[in-house]
């Protein structure tokens, strides 16, 4: 059996808890054995070249717009087979370097996000997006976030104020770190070293009571007068940050009640 063969075997086998749509299987075995059309890699060489790890160096805007372009694409990816990307940027050769990557895109846009305008801050939602993607249901992916002194995950922790008191951010962060924590001790308790996870209970429940009224699906707030005028999540793209289409829903509850009762326990 040829080892395109033996992809489509692995592939059908697959059932995807998110998205029952995965990727046509060849189009899949040219995305993994070209690690994403080589953008895994051109994110890795271009950002961390040169000490890029340290957060405190600027890469050019040049650099910072094709980061965001790339991270969006890989982001689309993960929409349509989240598994596929966990594969790709989970394998021993890139899972250490994705790490440095995620830890020096949410330093740099975190400490750059009121000078950076709307490209800095376009770059932490993408990249936002794409590590909820990495976490999705991966124990693995989880214990990667929890690297670090201070851990990555407690930075996710640190983004700028609007990303807890404007919704359509609220939309962005949250669901990123649900997918972080989400039935892992371990990494709530990280989060909470930093983050009060009532607030991941309270925004669970609001996404399942708005789901359930008259079965109608949250559009994250774009009409909301609650809303900052600063929000750059943009009307043509705020479903995809639907919590709903990152986190599957049958699991909502499931979920709730894990880190309920870590709150209780911890009480």
């Amino acid at each position: 059996m040829c080892i395109r063969d033996r992809y489509q075997r692995r592939v059908h086998g697959h059932q995807a808890t998110l998205f029952q749509r995965p990727i046509d299987p060849d189009v899949a075995f040219v995305l993994e054995e070209t690690e994403l059309i080589g953008i895994a890699t051109l994110l890795l060489s271009v950002l961390l070249a040169d000490g890029g790890h340290q957060p405190n160096i600027k890469p050019p805007q040049t650099v910072l717009a094709l980061a965001t372009v790339a991270i969006k694409f890989v982001n689309n990816l993960c929409r349509v087979d989240p598994r596929l990307v966990q594969r790709i940027l989970g394998a021993d050769a890139f899972v250490d370097q994705v790490y440095h990557l995620f830890n020096f895109l949410v330093c740099y846009a975190r400490d750059h996000f009121d000078a950076g305008g709307s490209n800095v801050q376009s770059l932490l939602n993408e990249t936002l997006l794409l590590i909820g993607f990495f976490a999705l249901e991966n124990e693995r992916h989880q214990e990667v976030l929890a690297r670090g002194t201070p851990p990555l995950l407690r930075k996710l922790a640190t983004v700028p104020w609007a990303y807890f008191s404007d919704e359509k951010l609220q939309d962005v962060l949250f669901p990123a770190l649900i997918c972080c924590v989400a039935f892992n001790q371990r990494n709530l308790n990280i989060l909470s070293e930093e983050l009060n996870p009532e607030i991941l209970k309270d925004y669970i429940v609001a996404q399942m009571k708005m789901k359930g009224d008259s079965g109608s699906r949250r559009s994250l707030s774009i009409s909301s007068t609650h809303s900052s005028q600063n929000s750059f999540v943009h009307a043509s793209s705020a479903n995809n940050f639907a919590f709903s289409r990152r986190f599957p829903a049958e699991r909502w509850r499931e979920v709730l009640d894990f880190i309920d009762s870590m709150c209780k326990k911890n009480a």
